[in-house]
């Protein structure tokens, strides 16, 4: 079973690591029913400072596409990749390589290289499942039905990422560099460094994509 938001309800998973920085890669399965917003998918914030790098689904955009994205106060860099459809299950992925190096993936397809310039500071970094934090508060929160979300502090390959897409889970792929791995089936147990997840106004559970353990 996967998690299901609704944006209405402010729902939202939080947990939280030691420290992060670049080279990593964040990944997710998501099903969302609108393409007729911005949604925050999973991505790590300072909530101090509001530093983030977030993969969002953008359904606003032409082509709605899913989008790596680091912000740095008022500046942010983006790396787009177009085509999610509503009510199907995608795969997304972001590989924050450099401070100015991010790729967005979406089902294993590779968008464009964003190469701008920023120097976040994550501190100790919260991962954000459903919503991101600006700062201030969380917001731009998801409708989507999320699951299999996975963070390593490495950037991964195409191949890597052909792979999670394909069904692979997280911990099959470049397990040595996996820091937190939230399969979301059933209840919210992170399985690979046991953070405690904190299930933010009662997200709940939903059907989940196949995926082979």
């Amino acid at each position: 079973m996967a998690y299901k938001f609704t944006r209405s309800s402010s729902q939202y998973l939080t947990a939280t690591l030691t420290s992060l920085s670049e080279p990593f890669t964040l990944a997710c399965w998501f099903n969302t029913p609108n393409t007729d917003n911005q949604q925050a998918l999973l991505g790590i914030s300072n909530v101090s400072n509001g530093h983030r790098s977030v993969l969002f689904a953008r359904g606003q955009e032409a082509g709605d596409p899913v989008e790596a994205n680091t912000t740095v106060g008022a500046l942010f860099e983006s790396s787009f990749r177009s085509g999610y459809t509503a009510n199907t299950w995608h795969h997304c992925a972001g590989v924050f390589e450099t401070a100015a190096s991010r790729l967005a993936y979406l089902d294993g397809i590779a968008g464009t290289l964003n190469t701008g310039s920023l120097s976040p500071s994550y501190g100790t970094p919260t991962i954000g499942i459903g919503a991101r934090h600006n700062g201030t508060s969380w917001g731009l929160f998801s409708d989507a039905n999320t699951a299999e979300c996975g963070v390593w502090s490495a950037a991964l390959t195409a191949d890597e990422i052909k792979s999670l897409a394909a069904g692979m889970t997280c911990e099959k792929v470049r397990p040595q560099s996996l820091v937190a791995y939230f399969p979301l089936i059933r209840n919210l147990t992170e399985i690979r460094s046991g953070l405690a997840v904190t299930n933010n106004n009662g997200a709940t559970v939903a059907n989940h994509p196949r995926v082979y353990a």
